[in-house]
């Protein structure tokens, strides 16, 4: 027998469910989760830091140079490699193909 009830648990729901421990794991990983899906949020690429960072596209669509307020560092928002001011991101860069005979 299937439950006849749909809808969305609220937190507070859940925290009801499980022990605290589970309860912080669930959060973080559905912060985490929703910073992956967010295309207007990004990780900060540098280690010590790992800040939630804000991408602003750039009218071409092109990767752009993305800020972290927290350490500071500047990196792109397509390859995540601390941007220079002569980058090119490697993400848009054409694909490099085979030759059709399978020759290098």
């Amino acid at each position: 027998m299937a439950c006849q009830q749909s809808g969305v648990l609220l937190d507070s729901e859940i925290e009801s469910l499980g022990p605290a421990d589970q309860v912080e794991l669930y959060r973080r990983l559905k912060f985490e989760r929703d910073v992956t899906l967010d295309p207007g949020k990004t990780w900060c690429p540098v280690i010590d830091c790992q800040a939630v960072c804000s991408v602003t596209p750039n009218t071409e669509g092109e990767p752009a140079a993305v800020p972290c307020t927290t350490c500071n560092a500047v990196f792109c928002s397509g390859c995540r490699v601390l941007w220079q001011d002569d980058h090119h991101c490697p993400e848009r860069q054409p694909m490099m193909s085979s030759s059709p005979s399978g020759e290098s």
